[in-house]
């Protein structure tokens, strides 16, 4: 229980109010260059939904987003961490380990 409250606490900290975002983070820090439609399926949630938590994210400077046109001729979103979120993760793993280590 104490691992959740460390890690809900650096979300907290680092502007993440919810955890679905912060699930989101997580997805896109485990998944580099992830789509919407693979973030959607991943979450099990819809397409516009990504994308309005995604904006908010880039508003956040937590990850940026490239729009690629697919040689079919359709455009592809996708989402990349920014520094700025590898050093919120960093940090939220030292808090992480900081408490593993003090039991």
């Amino acid at each position: 229980m104490k691992h959740l409250l460390v890690i809900t606490e650096s979300f907290r900290r680092a502007g993440l109010t919810t955890m679905y975002r912060g699930s989101m983070v997580l997805a896109v820090m485990a998944k580099r260059g992830i789509t919407y439609d693979t973030l959607a399926n991943l979450l099990g949630s819809s397409r516009e939904s990504m994308r309005v938590g995604i904006k908010d994210l880039e508003k956040k400077n937590f990850v940026y987003t490239e729009r690629v046109q697919h040689p079919q001729g359709f455009f592809v979103t996708h989402v990349y961490p920014t520094p700025y979120l590898k050093d919120v993760m960093r940090q939220m793993q030292n808090d992480f380990d900081d408490v593993t280590h003090q039991q």
